[in-house]
């Protein structure tokens, strides 16, 4: 039924039917490893192209508004490990997770950011493209305790 050799015009003598299979692999995966190669190069120079865009695609600074009060101003932090908090500037919001820092105006997908100020009251809105908001406020308990008000047992002392 199966003819042990097979001559192809390449010359390359088949002797079973498992040496046409590794044949088969072989030639398979050759043209995988070109098409993922291709695959990357065009994920490469796409990914350039978009990266390496202008600011126009950037949110503008006008629909970033981010103004802390000064009473605010500062690095705040929760507990005695001192390693997550909020650290506020002139024009921006930085959440502090165990150490790692999270600026909410340098967010690439935000498309807008505005505040709300009291005497004793801050509050930050950040819109994005997916419909979602996410609302940062805080009251001032004294010149250097806040409480996040989404969890009101949060207590962060100014360093």
């Amino acid at each position: 039924m199966f003819n042990r050799k097979k001559t192809y015009k390449t010359s390359l003598q088949i002797s079973s039917v498992n040496d046409t299979k590794k044949l088969h692999c072989n030639k398979l995966t050759k043209t995988n490893f070109k098409t993922m190669k291709k695959i990357i190069f065009l994920a490469l120079a796409i990914s350039t192209l978009f990266g390496c865009s202008s600011d126009s695609s950037s949110p503008s600074n006008q629909s970033i508004q981010i103004n802390p009060p000064s009473w605010i101003q500062g690095t705040w932090l929760q507990g005695l490990t001192l390693t997550s908090g909020f650290r506020f500037t002139s024009n921006d919001v930085i959440v502090i997770q165990f150490g790692t820092e999270q600026s909410v105006r340098g967010q690439i997908t935000l498309i807008s950011a505005s505040d709300e100020t009291t005497q004793n009251t801050y509050k930050v809105t950040s819109n994005f493209p997916s419909g979602q908001t996410i609302i940062y406020s805080f009251t001032k308990i004294s010149d250097t305790e806040i409480r996040w008000d989404a969890v009101p047992t949060s207590i962060f002392t100014k360093q």
